[in-house]
Protein backbone atom coordinates (compact mmCIF):
# COMPACT_ATOMS: atom_id res chain seq x y z
CA UNK A 1 0.00 0.00 0.00
CA UNK A 2 1.57 3.20 -1.32
CA UNK A 3 0.66 6.85 0.33
CA UNK A 4 1.83 10.05 -0.11
CA UNK A 5 2.88 11.64 3.37
CA UNK A 6 3.23 15.50 4.36
CA UNK A 7 4.71 17.40 7.12
CA UNK A 8 3.70 21.04 8.32
CA UNK A 9 2.54 23.01 10.90
CA UNK A 10 2.83 26.57 12.41
CA UNK A 11 6.39 27.18 14.59
CA UNK A 12 8.50 30.40 15.25
CA UNK A 13 8.24 31.72 11.88
CA UNK A 14 4.74 30.93 11.07
CA UNK A 15 3.50 28.29 8.53
CA UNK A 16 5.92 25.96 6.95
CA UNK A 17 5.16 22.82 5.02
CA UNK A 18 7.32 20.11 3.60
CA UNK A 19 6.56 18.62 0.58
CA UNK A 20 6.01 22.30 -0.53
CA UNK A 21 2.97 22.16 -3.28
CA UNK A 22 -0.63 22.60 -4.18
CA UNK A 23 -1.63 21.40 -1.20
CA UNK A 24 -0.77 24.37 0.82
CA UNK A 25 -4.13 25.94 0.85
CA UNK A 26 -6.00 22.64 2.22
CA UNK A 27 -3.69 22.48 5.04
CA UNK A 28 -3.97 26.29 6.01
CA UNK A 29 -7.75 26.27 5.35
CA UNK A 30 -8.11 23.33 7.54
CA UNK A 31 -5.35 24.06 10.58
CA UNK A 32 -7.42 27.79 10.70
CA UNK A 33 -10.66 25.75 11.79
CA UNK A 34 -9.20 23.35 14.61
CA UNK A 35 -11.71 22.87 17.28
CA UNK A 36 -9.39 20.66 19.97
CA UNK A 37 -5.31 19.93 20.67
CA UNK A 38 -6.28 16.81 18.72
CA UNK A 39 -7.89 15.48 15.89
CA UNK A 40 -8.03 13.77 12.74
CA UNK A 41 -9.49 14.93 9.36
CA UNK A 42 -10.81 12.75 6.65
CA UNK A 43 -11.40 14.97 3.39
CA UNK A 44 -11.88 13.32 0.04
CA UNK A 45 -10.87 15.01 -3.44
CA UNK A 46 -12.19 12.50 -6.11
CA UNK A 47 -10.27 9.10 -5.66
CA UNK A 48 -7.63 11.07 -3.39
CA UNK A 49 -8.04 10.42 0.56
CA UNK A 50 -6.70 12.86 2.73
CA UNK A 51 -6.00 11.98 6.70
CA UNK A 52 -5.05 14.86 8.83
CA UNK A 53 -3.30 15.08 12.08
CA UNK A 54 -3.10 18.00 13.96
CA UNK A 55 -1.62 18.09 17.27
CA UNK A 56 -1.11 21.65 19.30
CA UNK A 57 2.21 22.46 20.44
CA UNK A 58 1.27 25.79 22.27
CA UNK A 59 -2.20 27.09 22.31
CA UNK A 60 -1.09 30.54 23.91
CA UNK A 61 1.59 30.90 21.04
CA UNK A 62 -0.79 29.28 17.97
CA UNK A 63 2.00 26.95 17.01
CA UNK A 64 0.76 23.06 15.98
CA UNK A 65 2.68 20.16 13.86
CA UNK A 66 0.22 18.43 11.32
CA UNK A 67 0.68 14.93 10.31
CA UNK A 68 -0.92 13.81 6.49
CA UNK A 69 -1.36 10.59 4.72
CA UNK A 70 -2.56 10.70 0.97
CA UNK A 71 -4.16 7.51 -0.40
CA UNK A 72 -5.49 6.35 -3.95
CA UNK A 73 -8.41 4.79 -4.15
CA UNK A 74 -9.10 3.14 -0.91
CA UNK A 75 -9.68 4.66 2.31
CA UNK A 76 -8.71 3.08 6.39
CA UNK A 77 -12.16 2.40 8.33
CA UNK A 78 -10.43 2.47 11.79
CA UNK A 79 -10.15 5.80 13.08
CA UNK A 80 -8.73 4.87 16.58
CA UNK A 81 -5.63 3.27 14.72
CA UNK A 82 -5.01 6.15 13.08
CA UNK A 83 -4.63 8.12 16.39
CA UNK A 84 -2.14 5.55 17.71
CA UNK A 85 0.05 5.84 14.48
CA UNK A 86 0.29 9.69 14.56
CA UNK A 87 0.27 10.15 18.55
CA UNK A 88 3.55 7.32 18.20
CA UNK A 89 5.15 9.48 15.29
CA UNK A 90 4.77 12.75 17.85
CA UNK A 91 6.24 11.07 20.40
CA UNK A 92 8.99 9.61 18.33
CA UNK A 93 9.45 13.58 16.75
CA UNK A 94 9.82 14.75 20.59
CA UNK A 95 12.17 12.03 21.68
CA UNK A 96 14.43 12.97 18.53
CA UNK A 97 14.16 16.53 20.07
CA UNK A 98 15.28 18.76 16.87
CA UNK A 99 11.66 19.63 15.85
CA UNK A 100 9.35 19.55 18.97
CA UNK A 101 11.55 19.25 22.29
CA UNK A 102 9.85 19.45 26.61
CA UNK A 103 10.63 22.60 28.69
CA UNK A 104 12.08 22.11 32.28
CA UNK A 105 8.35 21.62 33.24
CA UNK A 106 7.34 19.04 30.78
CA UNK A 107 5.32 20.88 28.37
CA UNK A 108 6.12 20.65 24.78
CA UNK A 109 7.50 24.13 22.66
CA UNK A 110 9.78 24.23 19.70
CA UNK A 111 12.66 26.14 18.47
CA UNK A 112 12.10 25.59 14.67
CA UNK A 113 11.77 28.59 12.56
CA UNK A 114 11.03 26.73 9.03
CA UNK A 115 10.93 23.11 8.29
CA UNK A 116 13.73 23.05 5.35
CA UNK A 117 16.09 24.44 7.84
CA UNK A 118 15.76 20.66 9.42
CA UNK A 119 15.81 19.07 6.61
CA UNK A 120 17.65 15.31 7.45
CA UNK A 121 15.16 15.18 10.45
CA UNK A 122 11.93 16.07 7.58
CA UNK A 123 13.35 12.84 5.93
CA UNK A 124 13.61 10.52 9.00
CA UNK A 125 10.28 11.79 10.23
CA UNK A 126 8.92 10.82 6.69
CA UNK A 127 10.56 7.59 6.12
CA UNK A 128 8.89 6.69 10.12
CA UNK A 129 5.54 7.54 8.62
CA UNK A 130 6.19 5.35 5.70
CA UNK A 131 7.63 3.02 7.98
CA UNK A 132 4.11 2.77 9.77
CA UNK A 133 1.75 2.84 6.51
CA UNK A 134 2.02 -1.37 6.31
CA UNK A 135 0.62 -2.01 9.22
CA UNK A 136 -2.42 -0.01 7.68
CA UNK A 137 -3.20 -2.92 5.25
CA UNK A 138 -5.60 -4.26 7.48
CA UNK A 139 -7.84 -1.49 8.15
CA UNK A 140 -7.44 -0.16 4.06
CA UNK A 141 -10.93 -0.89 1.98
CA UNK A 142 -11.76 -0.09 -1.26
CA UNK A 143 -12.88 3.56 -2.06
CA UNK A 144 -16.60 3.31 -2.57
CA UNK A 145 -17.99 5.74 -5.72
CA UNK A 146 -18.51 9.12 -4.40
CA UNK A 147 -22.02 10.09 -2.53
CA UNK A 148 -23.17 13.26 -4.97
CA UNK A 149 -26.87 13.77 -2.68
CA UNK A 150 -24.53 15.48 -0.08
CA UNK A 151 -22.20 18.29 -1.15
CA UNK A 152 -18.40 18.01 -0.97
CA UNK A 153 -18.48 21.43 1.26
CA UNK A 154 -20.41 19.89 3.90
CA UNK A 155 -18.39 18.99 7.45
CA UNK A 156 -19.58 16.45 9.66
CA UNK A 157 -17.60 16.41 13.32
CA UNK A 158 -17.42 13.52 15.90
CA UNK A 159 -15.74 12.46 19.35
CA UNK A 160 -13.30 9.94 19.47
CA UNK A 161 -15.33 7.28 20.31
CA UNK A 162 -18.23 7.47 17.99
CA UNK A 163 -17.18 5.00 16.18
CA UNK A 164 -20.22 3.48 14.80
CA UNK A 165 -21.62 7.12 13.07
CA UNK A 166 -17.81 7.41 11.99
CA UNK A 167 -18.26 4.77 10.06
CA UNK A 168 -21.51 5.89 8.42
CA UNK A 169 -21.04 8.76 7.77
CA UNK A 170 -17.43 8.25 5.68
CA UNK A 171 -19.20 6.61 2.62
CA UNK A 172 -21.79 9.51 2.60
CA UNK A 173 -19.41 12.46 3.32
CA UNK A 174 -16.13 14.17 1.70
CA UNK A 175 -15.22 16.23 5.10
CA UNK A 176 -14.92 14.51 8.59
CA UNK A 177 -13.46 15.91 11.51
CA UNK A 178 -12.96 13.41 14.46
CA UNK A 179 -11.96 15.18 17.20
CA UNK A 180 -9.56 13.99 20.34
CA UNK A 181 -9.77 16.82 23.38
CA UNK A 182 -7.77 14.61 25.58
CA UNK A 183 -5.75 11.62 26.36
CA UNK A 184 -4.10 12.23 22.80
CA UNK A 185 -0.26 11.88 24.60
CA UNK A 186 0.96 8.33 24.29
CA UNK A 187 2.13 6.46 27.10
CA UNK A 188 6.04 6.97 26.92
CA UNK A 189 5.37 10.39 25.98
CA UNK A 190 2.82 10.86 29.25
CA UNK A 191 5.82 9.17 31.40
CA UNK A 192 9.08 11.82 29.82
CA UNK A 193 6.57 14.35 30.98
CA UNK A 194 5.29 13.29 34.26
CA UNK A 195 9.35 12.37 35.14
CA UNK A 196 10.22 16.51 33.99
CA UNK A 197 7.82 17.83 35.65
CA UNK A 198 8.16 15.80 39.51
CA UNK A 199 12.09 16.99 38.72
CA UNK A 200 11.32 20.23 37.93
CA UNK A 201 9.17 20.71 41.32
CA UNK A 202 12.34 18.76 43.09
CA UNK A 203 15.00 21.59 41.98
CA UNK A 204 12.31 24.74 42.53
CA UNK A 205 12.12 23.06 45.91
CA UNK A 206 15.47 22.80 46.55
CA UNK A 207 15.99 26.32 45.29
CA UNK A 208 13.70 28.42 47.25
CA UNK A 209 15.16 26.48 50.74
CA UNK A 210 18.85 27.36 49.26
CA UNK A 211 17.37 30.88 49.00
CA UNK A 212 15.61 30.40 52.63
CA UNK A 213 19.08 29.71 54.42
CA UNK A 214 20.77 32.68 52.44
CA UNK A 215 18.50 34.53 54.12
CA UNK A 216 18.95 33.26 57.33
CA UNK A 217 22.75 33.46 56.67
CA UNK A 218 22.23 37.18 55.97
CA UNK A 219 20.12 37.35 59.38
CA UNK A 220 22.62 35.64 61.09
CA UNK A 221 25.47 37.99 59.91
CA UNK A 222 23.52 41.18 60.51
CA UNK A 223 22.29 40.60 64.13
CA UNK A 224 26.22 39.89 64.63
CA UNK A 225 27.10 43.52 63.10
CA UNK A 226 24.16 44.88 65.78
CA UNK A 227 25.38 42.75 68.53
CA UNK A 228 29.38 43.86 68.45
CA UNK A 229 28.18 47.85 68.07
CA UNK A 230 25.78 47.40 71.47
CA UNK A 231 28.82 45.71 72.68
CA UNK A 232 31.34 48.58 72.11
CA UNK A 233 28.27 51.00 73.44
CA UNK A 234 28.35 49.39 76.77
CA UNK A 235 31.63 49.54 77.30
CA UNK A 236 31.79 53.22 76.37
CA UNK A 237 29.27 53.47 79.08
CA UNK A 238 31.02 51.84 81.76
CA UNK A 239 33.82 53.71 81.07
CA UNK A 240 31.94 57.10 81.42
CA UNK A 241 30.34 55.52 84.57
CA UNK A 242 33.64 54.64 86.13
CA UNK A 243 35.24 58.42 85.10
CA UNK A 244 31.97 59.83 86.80
CA UNK A 245 31.90 57.69 89.75
CA UNK A 246 35.85 58.62 90.21
CA UNK A 247 35.18 62.14 90.44
CA UNK A 248 32.16 62.06 92.86
CA UNK A 249 33.21 59.37 95.17
CA UNK A 250 35.92 58.74 97.52
CA UNK A 251 39.03 56.47 96.88
CA UNK A 252 37.87 53.86 98.53
CA UNK A 253 34.39 54.42 96.68
CA UNK A 254 36.06 54.36 93.68
CA UNK A 255 37.69 50.41 95.08
CA UNK A 256 34.93 49.59 95.43
CA UNK A 257 33.14 50.82 92.49
CA UNK A 258 36.29 49.59 90.72
CA UNK A 259 35.38 45.85 92.13
CA UNK A 260 32.15 45.82 91.29
CA UNK A 261 32.72 47.06 87.49
CA UNK A 262 35.25 44.07 87.68
CA UNK A 263 32.77 41.71 88.56
CA UNK A 264 29.96 42.90 86.20
CA UNK A 265 32.75 42.84 83.06
CA UNK A 266 33.37 39.42 83.81
CA UNK A 267 29.62 38.21 84.30
CA UNK A 268 29.21 40.26 81.05
CA UNK A 269 31.80 38.93 79.06
CA UNK A 270 30.74 35.41 79.74
CA UNK A 271 27.29 35.83 78.54
CA UNK A 272 29.03 37.16 75.37
CA UNK A 273 30.89 34.46 74.84
CA UNK A 274 28.11 32.30 75.58
CA UNK A 275 26.17 34.48 72.94
CA UNK A 276 28.79 34.29 70.46
CA UNK A 277 29.31 30.37 70.85
CA UNK A 278 25.47 30.10 70.51
CA UNK A 279 25.60 32.15 67.13
CA UNK A 280 28.67 30.77 65.89
CA UNK A 281 27.10 27.12 66.10
CA UNK A 282 24.25 28.31 64.86
CA UNK A 283 26.10 29.99 62.00
CA UNK A 284 28.12 26.09 61.41
CA UNK A 285 24.81 24.41 61.64
CA UNK A 286 23.62 26.99 58.48
CA UNK A 287 26.73 26.18 56.47
CA UNK A 288 26.39 22.54 57.23
CA UNK A 289 22.58 22.47 55.89
CA UNK A 290 23.47 24.77 52.94
CA UNK A 291 26.01 22.09 51.75
CA UNK A 292 23.88 19.03 52.11
CA UNK A 293 21.41 21.31 50.52
CA UNK A 294 24.04 22.15 46.99
CA UNK A 295 25.12 17.92 47.30
CA UNK A 296 21.72 17.00 47.19
CA UNK A 297 21.27 19.34 43.91
CA UNK A 298 24.60 18.62 42.08
CA UNK A 299 23.01 14.78 42.82
CA UNK A 300 19.53 15.68 41.25
CA UNK A 301 21.92 17.31 38.14
CA UNK A 302 23.84 14.19 38.34
CA UNK A 303 20.82 11.85 37.96
CA UNK A 304 19.85 14.05 35.44
CA UNK A 305 22.33 13.66 32.94
CA UNK A 306 22.37 10.12 33.87
CA UNK A 307 18.43 9.52 32.41
CA UNK A 308 19.46 11.39 29.35
CA UNK A 309 22.11 9.97 28.84
CA UNK A 310 19.92 6.48 29.12
CA UNK A 311 17.44 7.99 26.77
CA UNK A 312 20.41 8.62 24.04
CA UNK A 313 20.98 4.89 24.96
CA UNK A 314 17.69 3.64 24.40
CA UNK A 315 16.79 5.59 21.56
CA UNK A 316 20.41 4.27 19.21
CA UNK A 317 19.61 0.52 20.49
CA UNK A 318 15.88 1.42 19.23
CA UNK A 319 17.45 3.01 16.20
CA UNK A 320 19.09 -0.62 15.84
CA UNK A 321 16.38 -2.63 16.72
CA UNK A 322 14.28 -1.04 13.77
CA UNK A 323 17.13 -2.01 11.38
CA UNK A 324 17.12 -5.64 12.50
CA UNK A 325 13.65 -5.46 12.28
CA UNK A 326 13.30 -4.74 8.92
CA UNK A 327 16.45 -6.85 8.05
CA UNK A 328 14.45 -9.39 9.52
CA UNK A 329 11.24 -8.69 7.65
CA UNK A 330 12.82 -8.63 4.44
CA UNK A 331 14.40 -12.37 5.56
CA UNK A 332 10.72 -13.96 6.10
CA UNK A 333 9.75 -12.09 3.17
CA UNK A 334 12.26 -14.03 0.64
CA UNK A 335 12.12 -17.57 2.64
CA UNK A 336 7.50 -16.89 2.28
CA UNK A 337 8.36 -16.07 -1.92
CA UNK A 338 10.96 -18.89 -2.01
CA UNK A 339 8.28 -21.36 0.06
CA UNK A 340 5.18 -19.98 -2.60
CA UNK A 341 7.40 -20.21 -5.50
CA UNK A 342 8.26 -24.42 -4.61
CA UNK A 343 4.48 -24.63 -3.51
CA UNK A 344 3.71 -24.31 -7.06
CA UNK A 345 6.46 -26.03 -8.75
CA UNK A 346 4.56 -29.24 -9.67
CA UNK A 347 6.75 -32.30 -7.48
CA UNK A 348 8.04 -35.31 -9.61
CA UNK A 349 4.83 -37.48 -9.10
CA UNK A 350 2.54 -34.91 -10.20
CA UNK A 351 1.23 -34.52 -14.13
CA UNK A 352 1.22 -31.15 -15.37
CA UNK A 353 -2.04 -32.17 -17.27
CA UNK A 354 -5.32 -30.41 -16.04
CA UNK A 355 -8.93 -31.05 -16.65
CA UNK A 356 -12.00 -28.53 -16.64
CA UNK A 357 -15.36 -29.52 -15.78
CA UNK A 358 -18.76 -27.29 -15.44
CA UNK A 359 -19.85 -25.07 -17.53
CA UNK A 360 -18.31 -21.93 -18.87
CA UNK A 361 -18.49 -18.63 -17.89
CA UNK A 362 -20.82 -17.94 -20.66
CA UNK A 363 -23.86 -20.06 -19.22
CA UNK A 364 -26.87 -18.24 -18.04
CA UNK A 365 -26.81 -17.37 -14.48
CA UNK A 366 -30.13 -18.83 -13.33
CA UNK A 367 -29.93 -16.60 -9.30
CA UNK A 368 -28.00 -15.70 -6.31
CA UNK A 369 -27.74 -17.83 -3.07
CA UNK A 370 -25.30 -18.78 -0.47
CA UNK A 371 -26.96 -21.46 1.59
CA UNK A 372 -25.94 -24.46 -0.47
CA UNK A 373 -22.57 -26.93 -0.98
CA UNK A 374 -21.80 -27.89 -4.54
CA UNK A 375 -20.81 -31.89 -3.62
CA UNK A 376 -17.93 -33.66 -5.61
CA UNK A 377 -16.40 -37.15 -5.73
CA UNK A 378 -12.79 -38.05 -6.36
CA UNK A 379 -12.17 -41.35 -8.25
CA UNK A 380 -8.69 -40.50 -7.94
CA UNK A 381 -6.22 -38.80 -6.03
CA UNK A 382 -6.52 -34.89 -7.53
CA UNK A 383 -5.66 -31.54 -6.88
CA UNK A 384 -8.24 -28.82 -7.58
CA UNK A 385 -6.16 -25.68 -9.50
CA UNK A 386 -9.08 -23.01 -9.65
CA UNK A 387 -13.00 -22.29 -10.06
CA UNK A 388 -14.95 -19.31 -10.92
CA UNK A 389 -17.43 -17.12 -9.04
CA UNK A 390 -20.07 -14.25 -10.34
CA UNK A 391 -20.53 -12.61 -7.11
CA UNK A 392 -23.66 -9.99 -6.31
CA UNK A 393 -21.65 -8.05 -4.27
CA UNK A 394 -17.83 -6.74 -3.55
CA UNK A 395 -16.02 -7.35 -0.98
CA UNK A 396 -14.33 -10.86 0.89
CA UNK A 397 -15.65 -14.41 1.06
CA UNK A 398 -13.90 -17.24 2.46
CA UNK A 399 -14.06 -20.78 -0.24
CA UNK A 400 -13.60 -23.82 2.14
CA UNK A 401 -13.10 -27.49 1.01
CA UNK A 402 -15.07 -30.19 3.68
CA UNK A 403 -14.65 -33.72 4.40
CA UNK A 404 -18.24 -35.53 4.09
CA UNK A 405 -18.30 -35.15 8.20
CA UNK A 406 -18.35 -31.43 7.56
CA UNK A 407 -14.49 -31.24 8.71
CA UNK A 408 -13.07 -28.09 7.10
CA UNK A 409 -9.69 -29.29 4.98
CA UNK A 410 -8.30 -25.52 3.49
CA UNK A 411 -9.85 -22.50 2.53
CA UNK A 412 -8.82 -19.63 0.47
CA UNK A 413 -10.06 -15.85 1.27
CA UNK A 414 -10.03 -13.36 -1.63
CA UNK A 415 -11.56 -10.15 -2.35
CA UNK A 416 -14.22 -10.84 -5.23
CA UNK A 417 -15.70 -7.55 -7.17
CA UNK A 418 -19.54 -7.26 -8.14
CA UNK A 419 -21.42 -8.84 -11.53
CA UNK A 420 -18.18 -9.85 -12.89
CA UNK A 421 -16.34 -13.26 -12.74
CA UNK A 422 -13.38 -13.47 -10.79
CA UNK A 423 -11.10 -16.58 -10.65
CA UNK A 424 -10.17 -18.23 -7.38
CA UNK A 425 -6.59 -20.12 -6.99
CA UNK A 426 -6.66 -22.11 -3.71
CA UNK A 427 -2.95 -23.17 -2.42
CA UNK A 428 -4.12 -26.53 -1.00
CA UNK A 429 -7.01 -27.75 -1.95
CA UNK A 430 -6.42 -31.55 -2.20
CA UNK A 431 -8.79 -34.56 -2.46
CA UNK A 432 -8.01 -38.33 -1.72
CA UNK A 433 -9.03 -41.36 -4.31
CA UNK A 434 -12.96 -42.22 -3.69
CA UNK A 435 -13.58 -39.59 -1.06
CA UNK A 436 -16.59 -37.20 -1.14
CA UNK A 437 -15.83 -33.34 -0.29
CA UNK A 438 -18.10 -30.54 -0.55
CA UNK A 439 -17.26 -26.20 -1.53
CA UNK A 440 -19.14 -24.13 0.05
CA UNK A 441 -18.76 -20.51 1.28
CA UNK A 442 -17.07 -20.60 4.63
CA UNK A 443 -17.42 -16.67 5.55
CA UNK A 444 -20.18 -15.14 3.24
CA UNK A 445 -20.60 -11.10 4.78
CA UNK A 446 -24.07 -10.56 3.30
CA UNK A 447 -22.35 -12.10 -0.70
CA UNK A 448 -24.39 -14.64 -2.99
CA UNK A 449 -23.12 -16.15 -5.27
CA UNK A 450 -24.77 -16.94 -8.92
CA UNK A 451 -25.46 -20.67 -9.74
CA UNK A 452 -26.67 -22.21 -12.46
CA UNK A 453 -29.42 -24.86 -12.96
CA UNK A 454 -28.26 -28.04 -15.00
CA UNK A 455 -29.85 -30.08 -17.49
CA UNK A 456 -29.92 -34.26 -17.70
CA UNK A 457 -27.31 -34.03 -20.03
CA UNK A 458 -25.06 -32.03 -18.57
CA UNK A 459 -25.67 -33.49 -15.06
CA UNK A 460 -24.45 -36.99 -16.36
CA UNK A 461 -21.46 -35.54 -18.61
CA UNK A 462 -20.12 -33.95 -14.67
CA UNK A 463 -20.47 -37.33 -13.85
CA UNK A 464 -18.31 -39.29 -16.10
CA UNK A 465 -15.00 -36.76 -15.03
CA UNK A 466 -12.34 -38.10 -12.65
CA UNK A 467 -13.41 -35.62 -10.13
CA UNK A 468 -17.52 -35.82 -10.33
CA UNK A 469 -20.55 -33.05 -9.46
CA UNK A 470 -22.44 -34.94 -7.59
CA UNK A 471 -25.15 -32.06 -6.78
CA UNK A 472 -25.55 -29.60 -4.25
CA UNK A 473 -27.53 -29.25 -1.13
CA UNK A 474 -27.57 -27.13 2.35
CA UNK A 475 -24.34 -26.97 3.43
CA UNK A 476 -23.25 -29.79 6.14
CA UNK A 477 -26.14 -32.18 4.80
CA UNK A 478 -25.33 -35.02 2.06
CA UNK A 479 -29.27 -35.03 1.05
CA UNK A 480 -28.17 -33.77 -2.76
CA UNK A 481 -31.34 -34.63 -5.28
CA UNK A 482 -31.54 -35.02 -8.90
CA UNK A 483 -32.20 -31.70 -9.88
CA UNK A 484 -28.27 -30.17 -9.88
CA UNK A 485 -27.05 -26.32 -8.97
CA UNK A 486 -23.83 -25.46 -10.84
CA UNK A 487 -22.47 -22.46 -8.26
CA UNK A 488 -18.63 -22.95 -9.16
CA UNK A 489 -18.08 -22.60 -12.70
CA UNK A 490 -15.50 -24.51 -14.59
CA UNK A 491 -13.55 -26.51 -12.08
CA UNK A 492 -10.04 -26.95 -12.94
CA UNK A 493 -7.90 -29.95 -11.36
CA UNK A 494 -5.09 -32.06 -12.74
CA UNK A 495 -4.05 -35.57 -11.05
CA UNK A 496 -1.77 -35.80 -8.17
Amino acid sequence: MKAEVYIFGNFLNGYSQYPDNYTQKLFKDISKSRKAASEIVYHREGPLTYYIYLRDISRSSNTFIGLCYVFNGIYIRDFSFLFDIFEDVVTNIVVKGELLEFTNDGHLTTQVNELYTNSQEIQRITEYLNSKISSLGRYAEKLPPANFSISNKEWKSYAYKETADIQTAINAYSNIRVIKGKNYDSESLKGYASKLKVQDSNIKKLQNEILKLKEENTTLSRQKKQFTTVLFLLLLLFVGVIVFTTQINSKNDIIQQNKDEIRQRKELCSKLRSDIANLTSSLAETKTSLRVATDDLAELRDEYDSLMNAHKELEEKNSVLVKEKKDLERIVTNLERKVANSERQPSSNITTESYTIGPSTSHTINGYDNGYAQWLYAKKALRINYFYVYPDKSGYISVGLYSSSGYIISSVRVYVYANQWNKISPNDFVLNSSSKYYLAIREANGISLAFHSSTSNEYSYYQNSSLQILGSCSKGKSDYGTKYYQYFYSINYSAR
